[in-house]
């Protein structure tokens, strides 16, 4: 009994990785899937692996990839895969997100009134995960944190929230 390599699965089913543009920060997991793909596959070749990397990934994305200086003259995967990054900033775990970024939710939340739990739910979420990465990047300090959650509540509402704290 013979056993056949797996294939690598064609554009749009769902086993093949999926890059969003407009989700920077996708790009590192597109690369994950795309390598387990090619242990499975035993696909080694790095032509190979270029020529599955721009079928996967979006027409505009695969024209701009094409096309960088460093594409041609990679000698190998990893070279292929920094020569991509390096287009997009924020899949860059270093700088992931910016204390301008924090500043900006939290000031565009302050303008607002939450009109749900779901509403307050998804801010803290995001508020959380930026601020936690400024934190651990030590450009936030846990103290200042507080201070701008309660900065980011609609004026009445942080009112209210400060007179039971005082």
């Amino acid at each position: 009994m013979s056993v056949t390599t797996p294939q690598m699965p064609l554009r749009r089913e769902l086993a093949a990785p999926i890059f969003d543009p407009t989700r920077p920060r996708s790009l590192p997991c597109y690369f994950e899937d795309l390598e387990e793909h090619f242990a499975r596959c035993c696909i080694d070749d790095l032509d190979a692996r270029k020529r599955w990397t721009l079928r996967y990934a979006p027409i505009e994305a695969a024209d701009l990839w094409e096309y960088l200086p460093g594409w041609t003259s990679a000698t190998d995967w990893a070279a292929v895969k920094r020569n991509v990054a390096a287009r997009y900033p924020a899949c860059d775990y270093e700088h992931r997100y910016t204390f301008t970024d924090f500043t900006s939710l939290v000031n565009s939340q302050a303008s607002q009134v939450f009109s749900s739990i779901a509403q307050w739910s998804e801010f803290l979420n995001q508020y959380l995960v930026i601020s936690q990465y400024l934190i651990a990047q030590q450009r936030l300090d846990p103290l200042e944190q507080q201070r701008h959650l309660l900065r980011s509540l609609s004026p009445s509402l942080r009112l209210q929230v400060e007179s039971h704290l005082y």
